[in-house]
């Protein structure tokens, strides 16, 4: 059996990587690297098959679902939202969990979902579904060390809401962003 991670080529988002990286601990090696994005242009070496963790947001293009026929998914972790990254509805729901899109999840069913949000849309499409949580729970909790000196960090506050806390607490506040520029890739993560 050859084995695949999944993983987000231009991601932003350090959750992207470290959902990577918690997939690749539960596999026996990695022989391939698959693009969330480019889920139904997939191919491998011979057209073998290739078992992959399917955790992820994965569908940022409507057009790339259902995947290759060669993917052999296992979706835990999946996550859905009605609306995309700039705001705006999403026709992705209605237009890839009907027909193709949907019997393709029934046939490799049951799903697991990130969230329950998630699940419960499935199961309106009759996609048999449950709340798994997302996989990066699975990782190892690190050794915890008492900082030096205390402090804040405020994560993608509303400006607003971060002036008021700044005033406040003069001095104890670091600053930090949830989408990051830096990607680290899974690559390194496995070599460490």
């Amino acid at each position: 059996m050859k084995y695949g991670v999944l993983y987000h080529r231009y991601t932003k988002n350090l959750g992207d990587d470290i959902q990577a990286y918690a997939s690749s601990r539960f596999l026996p090696q990695i022989d391939y690297m698959v693009d969330r994005e480019e889920l139904d242009t997939f191919t491998s070496e011979n057209n073998e098959a290739v078992s992959v963790i399917m955790s992820a947001w994965m569908f940022r293009k409507k057009w790339n679902w259902p995947p290759a026929p060669n993917i052999l998914p296992l979706f835990v972790g999946m996550h859905m939202i009605r609306k995309g990254v700039e705001g705006k509805a999403s026709p992705i729901i209605d237009e890839c969990f009907h027909g193709l899109g949907g019997d393709y999840l029934r046939s490799y069913g049951p799903v697991g979902c990130r969230d329950k949000i998630t699940a419960k849309m499935f199961k309106k499409l009759s996609i048999d579904s449950f709340f798994s949580g997302c996989i990066t729970l699975t990782l190892p909790e690190f050794e915890k060390k008492k900082p030096k000196k205390e402090y804040i960090c405020l994560v993608d506050l509303p400006e607003d809401v971060e002036k008021k806390i700044k005033n406040d607490l003069k001095g104890k506040i670091s600053m930090l962003e949830h989408i990051v520029t830096l990607i680290v890739t899974l690559n390194i993560l496995i070599m460490k």
